[in-house]
């Protein structure tokens, strides 16, 4: 008795022609994945995500193409009992804001001695302050993150030579990648 139903008869077939069903199954999965992977994959831009009005204001902000810039921070600390209003901490601070207005790139200086930034960049205490500025650059570009950084870096260190009775450090994306781009390449070329 012959069945007319097609996976039945497919059955028997692949069950008395075992070594050709089996070769021709190994062979289909080989060339789908092989069709498949050169179809490729798109991957869309953080802009073209999301959708409704969300994803048509990311699409307005792409299209404005807006400078790209990473922030960076230098902390002034006094050491000891020396507080942020002191004559120390001061020099230093204006120290730091005239090297960093000298250096292309660097925006949006906000000095704790500039009224309107002081309630954000003084600490409770009074023994820190910060001042916050911009670099030009992309967290996914972080050799271009290294170069811009290495101005700032230099004028800090510059800065923590000439007020040796303050703390002064300055941390941020790109003077991150300015001091573990160049360990992280000794390190890979190590391996």
């Amino acid at each position: 008795m012959t069945s007319k139903n097609l996976a039945a008869r497919a059955g028997r077939w692949s069950a008395s022609h075992r070594k050709t069903a089996i070769l021709g199954w190994l062979l289909f999965v080989v060339l789908a994945t092989v069709v498949g992977g050169s179809v490729g994959q798109r991957t869309l831009d953080v802009s073209a995500m999301g959708n409704g009005e969300s994803k048509r204001g990311e699409l307005i902000i792409a299209e404005a193409d807006f400078p790209q810039e990473v922030p960076e921070q230098v902390l002034v600390q006094g050491k000891g009992t020396v507080k942020s209003g002191d004559p120390e901490v001061t020099a230093a601070v204006k120290d730091v804001v005239s090297r960093l207005e000298r250096i292309d790139g660097v925006t949006q200086i906000e000095s704790p001695l500039d009224p309107k930034h002081r309630a954000r960049t003084v600490s409770q205490d009074g023994r820190s302050v910060v001042v916050n500025f911009r670099l030009p650059g992309d967290i996914d570009e972080p050799e271009k993150l290294e170069e811009v950084a290495a101005a700032p870096v230099a004028a800090v260190a510059a800065v923590q030579k000439a007020h040796p009775g303050v703390r002064v450090e300055e941390y941020g994306t790109a003077s991150e990648r300015n001091a573990l781009g160049k360990k992280e390449r000794r390190d890979e070329a190590r391996s």
